[in-house]
């Protein structure tokens, strides 16, 4: 799951909150900048230069709550990230575990309507054999060509509805490119 798209955007969204909360903690220390500065003024004499240093302390004592706000925002934003981040998690697994029972009963399903088709098949070699023999009519024919059709337009739906779900299980685990053999490297 943790390779899931979804999942690790919602971590790169939480690592980025993290870093706007220590941002705004920054805030609560002084700022020091050091600064060295030399002119020169005429570049054929040797002490013709100045060269000045210094450093500087700054410190906002009063911001009218404006640190502690910054603060407090990028705090609820992490946690709201961190809440998207769990009901997301919650979804694909829910989705997966959903997924995993299709699966699991899709083959049993498949398994049925390969044997009615075949039941049909059998059928309608039966009907046409016996009209053959002047047994059954033109009707009972066409009937179980139809029968023999819609059994197997439903096996061929029901094979397209397992292949659907194991492709949706591989998007789900973010194992879809290796089964497809598509490089990541390309992306």
């Amino acid at each position: 799951i943790d390779n899931n798209p979804l999942i690790r955007s919602s971590n790169y969204l939480i690592r980025s909150q993290e870093y706007n909360l220590e941002q705004a903690k920054s805030g609560l220390m002084p700022k020091i900048k050091a600064q060295i500065r030399g002119d020169r003024y005429d570049l054929t004499a040797d002490k013709n230069y100045d060269i000045s240093a210094g450093i500087n302390f700054t410190y906002d004592i009063y911001t009218g709550g404006k640190r502690s706000s910054n603060i407090q925002s990028a705090r609820s934003k992490l946690n709201e990230s961190r809440y998207k981040q769990e009901i997301i998690y919650k979804q694909i697994s829910l989705e997966l575990e959903e997924n995993i029972n299709e699966l699991n009963s899709s083959s049993k399903i498949v398994n049925a309507y390969n044997e009615a088709f075949q039941a049909y098949l059998e059928n309608k070699e039966s009907i046409k054999l016996q009209f053959d023999l002047n047994n059954a009519s033109l009707l009972e024919i066409l009937q179980s060509e139809r029968d023999f059709l819609n059994s197997l337009e439903l096996m061929i739906a029901n094979q397209h509805l397992v292949v659907e779900s194991k492709l949706k299980q591989l998007f789900l685990l973010d194992e879809i490119n290796s089964y497809f053999e598509i490089d990541k490297q390309r992306e």
